[in-house]
């Protein structure tokens, strides 16, 4: 809301009305209310009624200083009702969905997309932000001059130099020179010139610049001095200062040198120091600097222990500049005359003063010397303030940021502090309080630092004060000033104002590139653009932020540069440009260096290394606001944890009256005979192909088919008695066969037995289904029903007759032994038929009768899951056949087969099989996917809780695998000139989670999920639990999982690469939209790269390699461009990037992750997914992929690069890979820096993944040397796994699915199962000076007291594995865990505020709900096997199973 607006002076409407007429230059004091007159134009061009057919204007606001933008736009804010958007630079990225934000958004201006910057303006009227964001933004056509209707450059004075008026020298007037419209132009100082010489000469530039003229408040001169009071003015000399001695502090510093290694800067900081503010001052700012360099070397990234001779000195002078007071003796008359000036003040009332010192160091130290001074102590409250910007150096002082400086001046306006030590920062723009003082602690310089520290003197009776060495030329300096100044103001107002011409603003000669968007490239702007767009190549820790490097030649008037390019993909072998003009010759070496970045920038542009507005390309941004591979901004919707999915009933709603009905002969065939089952649906499941069904005998498969399908003529009445009677035989049968439990749940389906030959439903079987058996018994081993809800087993065979007792025989004699929970009915009972009746609520009709017992032997009640071919893991103990005894009226036989009631206990399995198999061939005729394996898409599309003994996990991992190469293929294809860096986030974007997640909400692939939980145990229908039927039951509702959208999809890829290999996936990702680059083989793509053989062949050094590949390669320089590194200097090709990226495996992206999942599955196909993750884990790994560059390939001995400390790196790895084939005697001779003990085969495939790491140059050239392979020929993956056979033969035989896990993980299995987290690795780098490798110190704790093992080694991965190998042993030693009884771990901090004992007394005739029970307590499984959501940043990279440890 804006706030009330300040009341105007005459002076102000004055300033205002003729910068309404004309452009403007308003020259105003500091203190006057420029402000207020731009906020007052900026309200009158807003309210000014514009034409329709006009485009939106804009109003620009630009401000020298990030603190003067934030101030401005708060302002203007403030005092208007307009949406005003305020930018600063950083080093921040902001993308397009990001929210606005009234603060300065921190961004890279630069890299900002168009679509950003549109969204931007489109929500603001004004904008505010430093000149270079505004000119960058014209250079990029982002915005255009002629949709600005008013720009206002605030400390108008800046733009006398080039970089705060080139939008108007190289933007503005070229515009006006083509006549197009223009913004109106107000410019706002209080200070036009520098010096007083040449003043003329100085406002006509700053005229000429601006295009406006110089303004001088005429008419109401008498109220601008009512309302700004000028202060008066002394200049306050002092003697000259003695040549001070050094200090007994200085000297030792001195002495200390070659540990301090402080340059000659900072020792001539030291010196002034001294001579201006005195002996104590000099240690004071001593203090400060050593203070510093100790914290910094504590931050350095070789952590090495203090110096103690330094920590001692910083302690004992730390204590003497505290307690030494302030004296003349060590003091200055400098300082002095400053203490003086300010006791004058003393009983001042609201006292602010301000002094300005030249040094940011001085400001620091003068406030200590202030507090220390006896004079003021007690009422003068000192602060000091600095700018944030400029480079930090030792001795410079430290900068502050935007809002340490706001507090420091809020405290200053509150009168928390009342005198504020300032460097420059303080003459312009930030808002302070009226001050009774100005002080000006070293000599004005400029004319214009004069006015404006003097404008801070504002309050009644203020004054300023000029300190000045008697007689110097500092004492001159200021007389020119005050004297210059009294002619200023005439001249102002009547000068003579020069014309401009555009031509005055056009370096002749030199051209302007300008590209079809409107975007220009300068002379002026060509470095800085070729340096951003190179500090963005890829880096690495052996080539370091890349850069051109200029060669500049010539003399006199005469000057030539050369410029050489960093490897940049699109640039090829082209690397080097020199600078032309068209008028032959270059005047300065600036200019020279200039106009070569300007060639080098325009071919980076024609070969697409800069965008159509002269950027970076785009979509290289991850996750929101990137692109993915096909150009399609990144969809950021947020998905919900669960969701609802509708999908189709399949067997239709046979409750409504109106939906046909169909009777389907289904046919089981288990090898030897036929069985049929009649199924009732309102569908014909026309779908329905076939399928098989898995018995737990191995041999054995069921195969089931629809024999045949009738469409039942019935309606009205006969149709509910039709589907009334089936009901209530299905529920009969069910209850035996299935679930003794089955209430009223709705049947989606009903099962009926047929006549033979086919003639229709056996309506006496489904009228008589149970009936009595007589007193006399059924035959031995004939089957018995026992349809009472409250017995333990519904089904048993016939044994006998008991002769011996009857219904009215004692309880104890039918049953001697009964079951504990019987046993009180049977004490009580007088009858055996009595404690029936109590047990199972049995009614006898005739109790006074006796009646028969029969003995029988129960059947298990088991209902078998046959859709999983892989049998349980753990064998079923559900039940155990036992002798029971039940009074004969009890028990019912059946006319209908026993092979009817078999059947039947297989519907469950039945049901699930025809609703899947019709499902997914519905899911391959809805999106048109190719015909994919029917088991393998069920398999695919199956969440883990649908509990069918099978799900998507295998499938989505291969499918993961399938999906990162075919992406990656296609980006490398279609981005010949993007490199590693910028085809990542593509990749990472087209491939990750939320990708999946929009893609499949967006095309409706959510309703393929199949969720539906099977269990056989407590089976009921599927609708009756975790779902509901809506829309008159023709659509299923169910919750599902945000993560099944993406697995589900991946998995479906998965099963069409099973079933057709890499031409199938290819057309399923097409058809789902996936950014495969359509269907076409890729070598056969337009752009991809043939396989057509060069005019060079294999140098010597080359064609060894190719002999241990097996393969000659067509254009031998693709196999130069895998070895060649980016430090490479004078290299013939690009480097490696590109074509590790295609080969890449570590990040399970490409070639090698794919063979190693193809590889794996056909090895172990039985085995678990955690061990085949481990094992692919262990194949790509960079340990694995180094020791075969070295032992197999010995690629390292080809490799070009040009980085000594890789050189060193690169010798120990080879070192410690060949000492693996040496005898001990051999290792122990090695004298290889860094050089270990010798690894065996069996150490390469159990723990050098973890326990060796060595430079990642050699995994990269190893995966660089595939890519290569896969574009020399022609894209064909056939020919690259056979060189993978070839080079892992030595590894694959030594593979075992077992999985082992780093000692990491081990220990944090360990301290869980003891619910402790006490035990912490901590790792530092150290240095060892010998050494010329880092060195990191891994040291494990317990509860931060007792160290258990510390250990150290040149990796910080490798370092922390040791210390967690150590801790391990450290408590396997005997009574090692005997230290857990120290432990003071709380339930709340480790997680495990559980109740471990104390189970639920279980009924013994209820079946149990779940067929798992959950462990007493904490297990491994229960701390590794947790099912973990995917990260919203997560690239997408596939695991067998996604598991993670429990943190805490």
């Amino acid at each position: 809301m804006a706030q009330p607006a300040m009341q105007p002076r005459m002076y102000q409407y004055e300033a205002l009305e003729k910068a309404r007429e004309q452009n403007t230059i308003l020259r105003m004091d500091t203190g006057t209310g420029k402000t207020l007159v731009d906020t007052m134009l900026i309200r009158h061009v807003t309210s000014t009624p514009v034409l329709t057919v006009e485009p939106r204007k804009l109003i620009v606001f630009l401000s020298p200083g990030v603190d003067l933008v934030r101030q401005q736009a708060r302002t203007i804010q403030q005092q208007t009702n307009l949406r005003v958007k305020s930018f600063v630079g950083d080093d921040v990225r902001r993308s397009a969905n990001d929210k606005p934000d009234s603060e300065p958004l921190p961004l890279k201006f630069q890299f900002w997309e168009r679509e950003v910057w549109m969204e931007e303006f489109k929500e603001a009227d004004v904008i505010v932000c430093t000149p270079q964001i505004w000119l960058n933004g014209l250079d990029h056509a982002y915005w255009d001059l002629t949709r600005v209707s008013l720009l206002i450059f605030d400390e108008a004075h800046h733009t006398r130099w080039r970089r705060f008026a080139n939008s108007m020298s190289l933007h503005y007037h070229p515009a006006k020179a083509s006549g197009k419209s223009l913004p109106r132009i107000l410019g706002m100082t209080a200070s036009p010139v520098w010096k007083p010489e040449k003043v003329l000469k100085a406002i006509q530039e700053l005229e000429t610049n601006l295009d406006a003229t110089l303004f001088e408040i005429k008419v109401h001169q008498s109220d601008v001095l009512k309302a700004t009071p000028r202060p008066k003015e002394q200049c306050v000399e002092y003697d000259e200062a003695p040549k001070l001695k050094t200090t007994a502090f200085e000297q030792e510093l001195l002495d200390l040198q070659p540990e301090l290694e402080w340059d000659d800067k900072t020792w001539s900081r030291i010196a002034i120091t001294k001579q201006d503010l005195g002996t104590l001052g000099c240690d004071i700012f001593l203090s400060h600097l050593l203070s510093d360099h100790l914290h910094h070397a504590t931050q350095s990234l070789f952590n090495s222990p203090l110096s103690p001779s330094l920590t001692s000195l910083n302690t004992r002078l730390l204590s003497f500049v505290t307690a030494e007071p302030l004296t003349n003796q060590n003091s200055t008359p400098h300082l002095r005359a400053l203490i003086d000036v300010l006791v004058g003040f003393r009983d001042r009332p609201h006292f602010h003063a301000m002094v300005f010192v030249k040094q940011r160091n001085h400001a620091r130290v003068l406030v200590d010397l202030l507090h220390k001074s006896k004079e003021l102590q007690g009422w003068v409250r000192a602060d000091w303030l600095v700018g944030h910007g400029g480079k930090e150096e030792e001795g410079r002082g430290h900068g502050m940021d935007v809002k340490e400086q706001e507090k420091k001046v809020a405290r200053f306006r509150k009168s928390e502090t009342n005198v504020l030590l300032a460097t420059s920062v303080a003459e312009e723009g930030l808002d302070f309080p009226t001050c009774s003082v100005v002080v000006r602690f070293n000599a004005v310089q400029t004319m214009t630092s004069y006015i404006q520290s003097r404008g801070r003197a504002r309050a009644d009776d203020s004054y300023l004060y000029i300190l000045a060495q008697r007689d110097s030329l500092d004492v001159v300096m200021y007389s020119k000033f005050v004297d210059g100044e009294k002619g200023l103001t005439d001249l102002y107002g009547e000068h003579e104002s020069v014309e401009v011409s555009a031509d005055d603003f056009l370096d002749l000669g030199l051209d302007v590139y300008t590209v079809d968007s409107g975007a220009k490239l300068f002379h002026q702007r060509a470095i800085s653009l070729l340096s951003e767009a190179c500090s963005l190549l890829p880096t690495d820790a052996f080539a370091p932020v890349q850069q051109p490097k200029y060669t500049i030649t010539g003399s006199g008037r005469t000057w030539n540069a050369k410029v050489q390019l960093p490897m940049i993909v699109c640039m090829g072998t082209q690397r080097v440009f020199h600078s032309a003009t068209s008028t032959g010759t270059i005047s300065t070496k600036a200019a020279a260096k200039q106009s070569a970045a300007f060639q080098a920038c325009k071919a980076l542009h024609q070969a697409g290394g800069l965008d159509e507005y002269l950027l970076p390309p785009r979509g290289t941004t991850r996750g929101a606001g990137g692109r993915d591979a096909d150009g399609d901004r990144v969809d950021t919707t947020k998905v919900p944890e669960s969701l609802t999915s509708r999908t189709p009933n399949l067997f239709g709603n046979i409750r409504n009256p109106d939906t046909p009905l169909f009777l389907l002969t289904v046919e089981v065939f288990d090898g030897d005979e036929t069985l049929s089952i009649g199924l009732v649906a309102a569908s014909p499941l026309v779908d329905f192909f076939g399928g098989k069904l898995f018995p737990a005998d191995p041999d054995r498969e069921l195969v089931v088919r629809v024999a045949s399908r009738e469409l039942l003529e019935i309606r009205g009445e006969e149709r509910r008695d039709f589907l009334a009677k089936l009901d209530d035989f299905n529920r009969t049968v069910l209850r035996l066969v299935v679930n003794i439990k089955l209430m009223a749940e709705p049947l989606d389906i009903l099962w009926a037995p047929l006549l033979p030959a086919g003639k229709g439903i056996d309506w006496d079987g489904v009228a008589n289904v149970l009936v009595p058996i007589p007193p006399t018994g059924s035959p031995s081993g004939s089957h018995v029903w026992i349809p009472c809800r409250r017995v333990r087993t519904s089904a048993a065979t016939f044994v006998q007759v008991r002769a011996d007792v009857t219904t009215h025989s004692s309880a104890r004699d039918v049953d001697p032994e009964p079951r504990r929970k019987h046993v009180r009915s049977f004490k009580k009972a007088d009858t055996y038929l009595q404690a029936a009746e109590w047990i199972y609520l049995h009614h006898d009709p005739t109790p006074t009768i006796p009646d028969a017992v029969f003995q029988l032997r129960t059947l298990s009640n088991e209902v078998p899951n046959l859709l999983s071919r892989t049998p349980p893991r753990i064998p079923s103990t559900y039940h155990t056949p036992r002798l029971v005894n039940y009074p004969s009226k009890m028990c019912r036989t059946s006319p209908l087969p026993a092979s009817f009631f078999q059947l039947m206990r297989q519907t469950p399995s039945l049901t699930r099989l025809l609703h899947d198999t019709v499902h997914a061939q519905a899911i391959i005729n809805e999106f048109e996917l190719p015909q994919i394996d029917i088991p393998l898409l069920i398999e695919a599309l199956t969440a883990p809780s649908a509990m069918l003994g099978f799900d998507y996990q295998y499938l989505e991992t291969l499918g993961d695998s399938v999906l990162k190469l075919l992406t990656t293929l296609h980006i490398y294809i279609e981005n010949p000139t993007l490199d590693e860096g910028r085809m990542g986030p593509l990749r990472a974007n087209s491939v990750s989670n939320q990708f999946f997640r929009t893609r499949s909400l967006k095309i409706g692939f959510n309703k393929a999920i199949l969720s539906e939980l099977f269990r056989t145990r407590s089976w009921v229908p599927s609708t009756s639990h975790d779902a509901k039927l809506v829309d008159d039951g023709t659509t299923v509702e169910r919750q599902i999982k945000r993560r099944w959208l993406s697995d589900t999809m991946e998995g479906a890829l998965g099963a069409a690469y099973a079933t057709g290999g890499i031409k199938m996936a290819l057309e399923t990702g097409d058809k789902l939209g996936l950014c495969f680059g359509g269907t076409t083989p890729w070598g056969e793509r337009p752009s991809s790269r043939k396989g057509v053989k060069s005019d060079f062949g294999s140098p010597a050094g080359l064609r060894c390699i190719e002999e241990k590949l097996g393969y000659t390669f067509k254009d031998v320089r693709l196999l130069q461009q895998a070895l060649t590194h980016r430090s490479a200097t004078g290299a013939e090709t690009y480097c490696y990037e590109r074509e590790e990226h295609l080969g890449d495996g570590k990040a399970s992206f490409s070639v090698l992750d794919f063979w190693a999942t193809i590889r794996l599955y056909e090895l172990f196909p039985h085995s678990t997914p955690r061990v085949l993750t481990y094992l692919r884990a262990l194949l790509v790994n960079n340990a694995t992929l180094a020791y075969l560059s070295v032992h197999v390939l010995s690629l390292h001995r080809s490799t070009l690069h040009g980085s000594a400390s890789l050189d060193l790196a690169i010798k120990v790895a080879v070192a410690q890979v060949e000492s693996s084939n040496a005898d001990a005697e051999a290792d122990s001779d090695s004298d290889a820096e860094g050089a270990t003990a010798a690894f065996s085969m069996a150490r390469i495939v159990d723990d050098l993944s973890w326990s060796w790491d060595p430079p990642k140059i050699l995994g990269d050239i190893f995966e660089a040397v595939l890519g290569s392979i896969v574009v020399d020929d022609g894209f064909r993956l056939e020919t690259v796994f056979g060189v993978l056979d070839q080079v892992y033969a030595e590894i694959m035989p030594h593979l075992q699915a077992i999985e082992r896990r780093d000692p990491v993980s081990k220990l944090v299995m360990f301290y869980q199962l003891r619910h402790c987290v006490g035990i912490k690795i901590k790792v530092i780098p150290t240095k060892d000076p010998k050494s010329t490798l880092p060195e990191y110190q891994a040291t494990s704790t317990f509860h931060s007291d007792t160290v258990l093992a510390t250990c150290t080694s040149s990796s910080k991965a490798v370092a922390r594995q040791l210390a967690a190998r150590a801790t391990l042993a450290y408590f396997e030693k005997p009574g090692g865990e005997a230290l857990f009884d120290k432990c003071t771990c709380t339930p709340e901090e480790t997680g495990t505020n559980v109740k471990l004992s104390g189970k639920k007394e279980e009924d013994e005739d209820d079946e149990p709900e779940s067929e798992e029970v959950p462990p007493a307590g904490p297990s491994v499984a229960s701390l590794f096997e947790e099912e973990e959501e995917k990260s919203e940043e997560d690239d997408g990279a596939g695991e067998f199973v996604t598991t993670r440890v429990r943190e805490y």
